[in-house]
């Protein structure tokens, strides 16, 4: 079970929670998977899901949906935790719904 695209995600600084939607390399295109994941546990499986960004004069930074405060998110770790996460929890997986 390999997660092969994340679709949409967002950290909530208030609740340390990750929700995030994604879709498996089983999945159809018009199906979606989504959940609400402890933002710590990225950290406890050994990824680094965000970057301190220093780039303040560099407007793109400011039109990426992934930047928290000066933090960026690394779509790829966030790709490779997400796999590793649901390998691992299997029973956690969501259910895949119509898109």
């Amino acid at each position: 079970m390999e997660v092969k695209e994340v679709l949409s995600y967002y950290i909530d600084q208030e609740t340390n929670i990750l929700e995030v939607s994604f879709r498996l390399f089983e999945d159809a295109d018009d199906m979606i998977r989504t959940d609400n994941i402890d933002f710590d546990l990225t950290k406890e499986y050994g990824y680094k899901v965000t970057i301190e960004n220093f780039d303040f004069l560099d407007s793109d930074a400011y039109l990426i949906e992934d930047v928290m405060s000066n933090n960026e998110t690394d779509y790829n770790e966030l790709l490779n935790f997400l796999t590793e996460y649901y390998t691992i929890n299997e029973g956690s997986l969501p259910d895949a719904q119509l898109f």
